[in-house]
């Protein structure tokens, strides 16, 4: 074993795991938790359902987003480039998260190929 971590009380109980294709993260959708059941802090309140990304191998939280609406994450994908994350809720929504900066550098690359117009 190379490390183990538990989560609970900090996020709500994972739903749908995914390991990034360079075997660097984690990505973990979360069902929501229950107010006063697993998750909240201690505040009563329960957690919405969100994704988190853990490094690998220490299995640190770097990024936490909170998914809006009581559904959990049903599943996640990365595109092939790392730089869309697609999750899929349990109520059939499908959300895309994004880092900007790394979608505007594809584009920039785009235009320096050659490309001239964006559909």
């Amino acid at each position: 074993m190379v490390t183990r971590a538990s989560f609970e009380g900090s996020l709500p109980p994972f739903s749908a795991l995914l390991v990034s294709a360079d075997g660097r993260y984690v990505v973990a959708g979360t069902e929501a938790a229950p107010p006063g059941g697993g998750g909240g802090g201690g505040s009563g309140g329960g957690m919405p359902a969100g994704v988190a990304v853990l490094n690998v191998p220490d299995l640190r939280v770097t990024h936490l987003w909170e998914l809006s609406g009581n559904a959990g994450v049903a599943a996640v994908a990365l595109t092939g480039d790392n730089t869309n994350l697609l999750v899929s809720g349990t109520d059939g929504t499908l959300t895309i998260i994004a880092d900007p900066r790394l979608s505007m550098r594809l584009v920039d690359q785009m235009f320096h190929l050659g490309w001239d117009t964006m559909v």
